[in-house]
């Protein structure tokens, strides 16, 4: 009985284990942090131009976690908790990806010779940025053993887009303007995951998300020229 009360403790103290703001927030700029780092307000490469809101650049200028709704509850026969942070990404990680994809996409339609002598400016005016990170369960203990609900998972913020407002120019007159807004549902989960891993696991996940969305976007501008 006595093995089977400790055993059951190192179980609480391992599920319950919670990961601090600072040490998220450390993990989130190390995997998102852009080594070589250029005006991030604007983009240009011969015909393309992109330029991102000030808005964005004002509220995402850097990675911010902030903890909410978080308790824990060690009682002798039941532990419970629940750890929660909400987390801002900067949006260089973001925007560099979009870049990256546009040029990339361009390239493979050869969209130069599409547009000839168009110029196409892209303004974005909202990324998916923001996510929450949950961390909670409990263990009740019984005579002869325990049970336990255990779930970490990272996913993004209600209402999570990108918006991006496109103009295609010619002789220095807009000859269509309009604007594309698409729902982000990325998410990660697995308990099996450590907290490091999930981040990443997840940040893995928007990106390839972004890059596809980004395509669409290049793709979705030049169906409608």
């Amino acid at each position: 009985m006595k093995k089977l009360i400790i055993i059951s403790l190192f179980a609480g103290i391992f599920l319950s284990g919670c990961i601090t703001a600072k040490k998220f927030k450390t993990i989130v700029n190390d995997r998102t942090t852009i080594t070589v780092k250029s005006d991030s307000s604007s983009y240009s490469d011969n015909f393309i131009k992109i330029k991102v809101s000030d808005a964005i650049l004002t509220q995402f200028s850097e990675t911010q976690v902030k903890k909410t709704g978080s308790y824990f509850v060690p009682a002798i026969l039941y532990w419970g908790w629940n750890h929660a942070f909400i987390c801002n990404m900067q949006s260089d990680f973001a925007v560099n990806n979009f870049t990256k994809t546009i040029k990339a996409k361009a390239h493979e339609y050869n969209a130069k010779q599409i547009f000839q002598d168009k110029t196409l400016e892209i303004e974005i005016e909202k990324l998916p940025l923001q996510f929450i990170y949950r961390d909670y369960g409990h263990i009740i203990y019984y005579i002869y053993g325990y049970s336990y609900i255990y779930n970490e998972y990272i996913k993004m913020l209600d209402n999570s887009e990108m918006i991006v407002k496109y103009s295609i120019i010619k002789n220095n007159e807009i000859q269509k303007t309009d604007s594309l807004k698409i729902n982000f549902n990325t998410a990660a989960s697995n308990p099996a995951y450590s907290t490091k891993k999930l981040i990443n696991t997840f940040i893995d996940n928007l990106t390839t998300d972004c890059n596809h969305v980004s395509g669409w976007i290049l793709e979705r501008i030049i169906d409608d020229l």
